[in-house]
This record gives C-alpha cells, structure tokens and sequence, in this order.
C-alpha cells in the first residue's frame, strides 16, 4: 500500500475527527479507530522528523546567509571608509593650496561653509532651560516585583510557550 503524503494540518484534522468519533462510540476505542490512530501517529512521527529536518537545514542557511551579510556589510563598510578618506584628501589639498574649487574633465569640487555643528564642551556647564529630563523603566526590577506577586500598575507579566527540539530517547 503506497503511503500518503499528508500535511501537518491535515494529520491535526484527522485527530479533531478520529477524537470526535471516539467521543460518539462513548469512549469506546473500536479495532477500526485504534488502528487510524496507529496510522495518525506513525503519520505524525514521519512528519516531526520531516520539520525537524527542514528546521536542520534552515538554521544552516540561516548561519550561511548571516555569515555572508557580515562578509557584505564589511566590504561595504570599507568602501564608505575609502571614500570618505578620497574626500577628505581632496578636502585638505584644496585648503593647503587655498583654492575653494577644483575641476577635472568632467567633474568639479568645491568647498562650501555647512551649517555650523553643535559642540558640547561641559554638560554640566549648560543651563537647565537647554536641557530634557527623561526617564527610564528598571526592567529588571519591575519584573522582579511582578514575579514575587506584587501589583504594580501597568504593567504584568505575560507567559508564552516555545517550541524546544529535542532527540527522541530510544525505548
């Protein structure tokens, strides 16, 4: 008998009806309905292991792919550092011959005042009336204090579940 392939939203459905036919017959488990569970779970067991593989094989091109991003982002990275340093070559040889332009065959440079940057000497020495009072969460401790039972307005904690694999004991 050639096996079929079903999809993991399949084999759940076969389970929601295979449950609820077990549920009419009173919870009596009849030879008929014992043996499509058998072939629900051996189902199932094929179809964990198939996640589980393809999981395998997407981590893998996950670390390929970041490991060539990073690679990518260096290059890049590199080449911004090696045109900043072409302009600010041409940048410090247009001062020290005290020219505000220059021009080649097709392209030109010119030097031209920017909007002035602001510079903090001493922060302590500004005036508060220059100055932006923030604050922040301690997460840490909110957390704490919600754990040990406390109620602390706005805020609660928030129970989630994640999917762990695990290598199946043998029996």
């Amino acid at each position: 008998m050639e096996e079929q392939k079903q999809t993991l939203v399949e084999i759940v459905s076969q389970v929601a009806e295979v449950t609820s036919q077990i549920v009419e017959a009173g919870g009596e488990l009849s030879p008929e309905l014992e043996m499509k569970l058998m072939q629900i779970d051996l189902s199932l067991a094929r179809k964990v292991d198939g996640y589980s593989n393809f999981i395998d094989r997407l981590e893998m091109e996950i670390a390929y792919w970041d490991a060539k991003a990073k690679r990518m982002k260096q290059i890049a990275d590199s080449h911004k550092r090696l045109r900043e340093g072409l302009r600010t070559r041409i940048k410090e040889a247009m001062i020290a011959m005290d020219r505000n332009e220059i021009a080649g065959e097709d392209m030109r440079f010119k030097l031209v005042r920017s909007t002035p940057s602001l510079v903090i000497d001493d922060e302590n020495a500004i005036p508060g009336e220059y100055q932006i009072v923030s604050w922040e969460i301690d997460n840490a401790k909110l957390k704490k204090a919600l754990q040990s039972d406390m109620k602390v307005p706005g805020a609660h904690l928030e129970e989630s579940l994640s999917l762990r694999a695990l290598s199946k004991k043998k029996e």
